[in-house]
């Protein structure tokens, strides 16, 4: 988790990543987390996705927002390029 120079007194700060579960080899079609960790109290949401679709991926991060209990206040998602767009 990236938590340099975040405010962890504030609730609502996330770090967004994408985990994949690919085992030794990154090709063809798999299993992927979106982790949501929020910073100030430790709370971690995550949702299976199979690939990196932007629908999919989207998707599970608006039902995670649903879960949430508490506002999103700020969203730093990882480099990976996939997730981004």
């Amino acid at each position: 988790m990236k938590a340099g120079g975040w405010d962890r007194a504030v609730p609502g700060q996330l770090q967004v990543d994408l985990v994949e579960h690919c085992g030794q080899s990154a090709s063809g079609l798999f299993g992927n987390t979106v982790s949501v960790a929020e910073v100030a109290f430790g709370w971690w949401e995550g949702e299976a996705v199979l690939g990196k679709g932007q629908e999919a991926s989207f998707d599970a991060l608006k039902r995670i927002r649903k879960r949430s209990p508490f506002s999103w206040v700020r969203v730093h998602p990882d480099n990976e390029k996939s997730f981004i767009n």
